[in-house]
């Protein structure tokens, strides 16, 4: 990682197409890659979203679901 080592953490904040809907096969692909890309412990993993950012995180994690922490 290119950061600071005094911020130790990640932050993903995928942006959905225009007029369209969250994917959640991407959004699950995307979790992986992120997770197994910079190491991160996936006991670790919080989410968050506001309006449909929120509904697209809902979505994932009933549908595959993530143990978010």
């Amino acid at each position: 990682l290119d950061g600071r080592r005094d911020l130790p953490f990640v932050v993903v904040s995928p942006q959905a197409e225009e007029d369209s809907v969250w994917s959640t096969l991407a959004l699950d692909a995307l979790l992986d890659d992120v997770i197994a890309r910079y190491a991160i412990d996936p006991d670790r993993v919080y989410g968050t979203g506001l309006s449909m950012g929120g509904y697209g995180l809902w979505r994932l994690a009933m549908e595959f679901l993530h143990g978010f922490a």
